[in-house]
């Protein structure tokens, strides 16, 4: 899932937000929420922050970034999986093209091949 938020945070983002975890978190795996939340994580005391920990860590989840992700500062955009797996490293890469990184990652999570049925 792909999460871009713009305009000012209200409480409709989080009930949103909570509407689309509710639907995806126990259909899809592998389940990676990526992307600019312009929430900054790096601020623990800030309200908007821990609501948004406290959303995903409700339905099992994580933020895998924890080093800045904006050239001004600020953890800012994420890289959310589930809390059990194990946690991917995730390089922060300035590729000069945007005041924020790139982040990349491996999925360590392993496919299962699709069974053929007999009729």
């Amino acid at each position: 899932m792909l999460v871009y938020r713009t305009g000012p945070i209200t409480s409709a983002f989080f009930a949103e937000f909570a509407d689309v975890l509710e639907r995806v978190a126990t259909n899809v795996d592998p389940l990676y929420i990526v992307g600019d939340l312009n929430i900054r994580l790096d601020r623990t005391d800030d309200a908007w922050s821990r609501q948004l920990t406290d959303l995903w860590a409700s339905y099992g989840l994580a933020c895998r970034v924890s080093a800045p992700t904006h050239d001004r500062g600020g953890l800012l955009d994420v890289v959310v999986s589930r809390d059990e797996l194990p946690t991917p490293r995730v390089d922060i890469i300035d590729m000069g093209l945007s005041d924020h990184q790139l982040l990349c990652w491996s999925d360590c999570h392993l496919s299962i091949p699709p069974r053929s049925f007999a009729l």
